[in-house]
């Protein structure tokens, strides 16, 4: 079942990257180390594990904490 209300936590964990695409970063060190293969694999995967996963499980207010946790 699909739940577009869902997809709110997705875009409030991609504020942080639009705001970091709208102003480039500058004075970078040209000799950065390279990023281990796993890392880069395991970051791909959470990334899109957020974005498919709330699509289709749905949030549901029932109770007390869920609904302070808001």
């Amino acid at each position: 079942m699909f739940h577009p209300f869902s997809l709110i936590i997705p875009v409030l964990i991609l504020i942080p990257n639009i705001l970091f695409s709208l102003k480039k970063p500058v004075n970078i060190p040209s000799n950065l180390p390279k990023e281990p293969v796993l890392l880069v694999i395991l970051e791909n995967l959470g990334r899109y594990g957020v974005f498919i996963i709330p699509v289709f499980y749905g949030i549901s207010f029932t109770g007390t904490l869920e609904i302070l946790a808001v």
